[in-house]
């Protein structure tokens, strides 16, 4: 459940840090856990990262960093109590572990904590790839790995981290490589930070799907190209830094109007560039740089430092009311629709009843909040879609598809009444699988109708 890319005990030496957490969990843990205790698997990642990010100040009793609010890492004390390790209901939900001198490389069983938000490890001497196991993480808003050394390429599978709100890798010097496409399939992305790396090729009219952005740095890297107009897509721009890299042309004028947009004075757009000599031609830039010198110009608008300032003070961007919305979404879900008391910690990540909460949270263009109305049976009718194998539910143009966008009660052959779902019709869909026992959750459910399907396993007895 935990040990990534096939990896197993006996193959592992008896000093790898994945062994010395298991020895430290078996035999100096005075918690104890039972094999069955629900924090187990994430009480051993964490002490994994304690045994791998070789830091003795956070796993030292009398360091600063253990306090009377907070314990030290591989103290016997909860988990959950140890310094920087945030939890909601008991399980870990954060990592701020900036500026703990930490050494290592980032473990990919990082992943196998489920519902983990945020990681911060800014300011340390971590090295090694950037682990593409952080795509199984359904729930990470903040991703910020700054200053560290971290090497090679960002992973081509980025995009599938869909929650992902901030992405911090400015500062690591050896991450190179052409920007993968999915980088720009990331429609929450709020801050993109990945100035002062080797990043090479050019910038891709893609950049326009991120239309949440906020802050874009990719200065002091040597990409290529022109600034694609396709950025004007971006209407929450507020920042752009692109100087000291090899771009030039001219900065659309789609960017430039969005400088005169009606928004609050500390929001507008400020731009940062080589424009000084016309290296790259711009009509709208804040401050200008020399492409050779890297000596910076201002206008009479504003210093080249208030740049910086405003870089600081979002690269502490705050996701907590997105964090909040998750837990909030996930205890609901579990409270009221699932069945058997079975819980979204216990169900594997391919589960229909897992992925209809992550398409809810991550996916679901209506956004619905934890207190919505339909909630739970806009859930559940996820929920049958994932189970009886219906991606292409809803062929007729009058209706729309089923996982759509749009108000469930809309989806193809769902009747409604006053919001309510009360019928389900769908004879010969083709339907292969078992009738969900959370059907029965859609309280004013009068009619079902599956004649002709490929199911099988149904408990009339669920439907009460």
């Amino acid at each position: 459940e935990v040990l990534c890319r096939g990896a197993t005990f006996q193959e592992i030496d008896l000093d790898d840090p994945r062994r010395l957490a298991l020895d430290w969990i078996t035999n100096d843990d005075e918690m104890s856990l039972d094999l069955d205790a629900k924090n187990l698997n994430q009480r051993y990642i964490l002490a994994l990262l304690a045994f791998t990010l070789n830091s003795w100040a956070w796993r030292d009793q009398e360091s600063i960093y253990a306090n009377l609010e907070n314990s030290a890492w591989l103290s016997n004390e909860d988990e959950c109590s140890w310094y920087n390790v945030s939890c909601m209901e008991g399980t870990v939900i954060s990592l701020q572990l900036n500026n703990f001198s930490l050494m290592g490389s980032l473990p990919p069983e990082i992943s196998r904590l489920p519902f983990l938000a945020g990681i911060q490890v800014k300011g340390n001497l971590l090295h090694g790839t950037i682990p593409p196991e952080l795509r199984l993480l359904p729930f990470l808003t903040t991703l910020d790995l700054a200053l560290n050394n971290f090497s090679g390429e960002i992973f081509s599978s980025v995009g599938e981290m869909k929650m992902l709100e901030l992405l911090s890798l400015w500062g690591n010097g050896g991450l190179n490589g052409t920007l993968p496409l999915s980088l720009f399939e990331l429609s929450n992305l709020r801050m993109l930070y990945l100035d002062g790396n080797n990043f090479t090729g050019s910038i891709s009219q893609d950049i326009g799907q991120l239309t949440m952005l906020k802050q874009l740095t990719i200065s002091d890297n040597p990409i290529t190209g022109v600034i694609p107009s396709t950025l004007g897509l971006c209407k929450e721009l507020e920042l752009l830094r692109i100087e000291n890299t090899d771009i030039q042309g001219t900065i659309p004028e789609e960017v430039c109007q969005l400088k005169s947009s009606s928004r609050q004075v500390y929001d507008a757009l400020y731009i940062k560039a080589d424009c000084y000599s016309d290296y790259l031609k711009c009509d709208c830039c804040d401050v200008c740089c020399d492409h050779n010198t890297q000596q910076c110009f201002q206008d009479n608008r504003e210093n080249p430092e208030d740049s910086d300032a405003k870089l600081q003070d979002h690269q502490t961007y705050n996701s907590t009311n997105t964090i909040a919305r998750i837990i909030e979404i996930k205890q609901k879900i579990e409270s009221e629709v699932l069945q058997r008391g079975a819980t979204f910690y216990e169900i594997d990540f391919d589960d229909p009843r897992y992925l209809a909460l992550e398409w809810i949270l991550n996916q679901d263009e209506m956004r619905v909040p934890s207190d919505a109305p339909n909630l739970v049976q806009r859930y559940v009718l996820a929920l049958i879609a994932f189970s009886l194998d219906s991606e292409e539910w809803g062929d007729d143009e009058l209706f729309p598809s089923w996982m759509s966008g749009e108000d469930e009660c809309t989806w193809y052959n769902v009747s409604c009444f006053e919001g309510r779902v009360l019928a389900l019709q769908m004879n010969e869909y083709s339907l292969k699988g078992f009738i969900p026992p959370e059907i029965g959750r859609l309280e004013s459910l009068a009619l079902i109708q599956l004649q002709q399907n490929g199911l099988h396993g149904v408990s009339l007895t669920s439907m009460n």
